[in-house]
């Protein structure tokens, strides 16, 4: 985004210091050079009467010092402007809860967030989500968090970073963004429906899309209380609507599993070491339309989540 240079001179605000109709303020000039015959007034103001010309170069050098210095301002104030950036408008966004994430999965997702927040995708660009954020390490700040592995949730560096990714890919999706590279998670997530999670692994497995409009569009990524949000914004909005359509094709239930502690305390008591998740079948389309009328129909993927078996034990925790 180019740099905005400051205005030449202060602009008034709203409170003191606006101009008030039917006046005009210069700097203070030296005595010597204002005529006797000009028309000043207290507080460097000058009256403007109707029908009467400044005062010319042989009765006073006032007047031409305040059209000088007035046509000097103007002149900079255009050019201050025309530095200006065009208006943004969004052109789309989305959200996921960030309810049930442990404290770690939600310092994870918010660090990915912070990298994203702020980035320009130039106009016909490729984005990686990887190169953007980076690696998940703990040098970088990231925590160990629950992932999925094997059928169980394990800590790992990084774990909560795909929520951010997932927010990401329903956020282009809906920009009309072609996608060149998404991956599914191997279990499906709760907090988007199947179908539309977006799962990373730095460096091998990212989350990429290419910006196809004729001007940048821009990041917005943050956590606002229980909400993870990504917004896109652009010089103008898309001329075609872009919804997503999930069609689950089938979906299993997860098996339940209980193993006995090896101590048993005698109780009988039993904790649940995994919840389980279903599995699904699930088809996506991306369906654009204008003025309530479907322009085509894409088929952006066909995804198969096993379940996730309930792990229970009973006994000593």
């Amino acid at each position: 985004m180019s740099k905005i240079t400051p205005p030449p001179f202060p602009l008034p605000s709203d409170g003191e210091g606006a101009f008030a109709a039917g006046e005009i303020r210069a700097s203070p000039m030296p005595a010597a050079e204002v005529s006797e015959s000009a028309p000043v007034l207290a507080e460097d103001r000058i009256d403007v009467v109707p029908n009467a010309p400044f005062p010319s170069e042989g009765r006073g050098k006032g007047g031409g010092v305040i059209l000088t210095a007035l046509a000097a301002a103007f002149a900079g104030l255009l050019g201050w402007i025309a530095q200006m950036p065009p208006a943004e408008v969004e052109i789309a966004g989305y959200a996921t809860s960030l309810n049930g994430r442990t404290r770690n999965q939600r310092h994870n997702a918010e660090l990915a967030a912070n990298s994203l927040d702020g980035a320009v995708i130039p106009a016909g660009a490729l984005f990686s989500f990887n190169r953007a954020v980076k690696s998940w390490s703990a040098d970088q700040g990231y925590r160990k968090a629950p992932v999925s592995y094997d059928g169980e949730l394990v800590p790992a560096f990084g774990g909560g970073v795909c929520q951010t990714s997932t927010t990401l890919y329903n956020a282009v999706l809906r920009a009309g963004f072609p996608i060149v590279e998404r991956h599914h998670h191997v279990f499906a997530p709760h907090y988007v429906p199947p179908g539309s999670d977006a799962a990373v692994a730095y460096p091998s497995i990212d989350l990429r899309f290419r910006n196809p409009y004729p001007w940048p569009v821009r990041v917005q990524a943050s956590t606002k209380g229980d909400r993870l949000e990504v917004r896109l914004y652009g010089k103008k909005r898309p001329d075609l609507l872009a919804e997503i359509e999930p069609q689950i094709l089938s979906r299993m239930l997860p098996s339940r599993i209980t193993y006995t502690a090896v101590k048993s305390d005698g109780s009988g008591r039993i904790f649940t070491r995994n919840p389980g998740r279903a599995g699904y079948r699930v088809v996506t389309y991306r369906i654009f339309s204008a003025n309530g009328q479907t322009v085509r129909r894409e088929r952006l993927s066909d995804d198969t989540y096993p379940t996730m078996d309930r792990i229970l034990q009973v006994g000593q925790e």
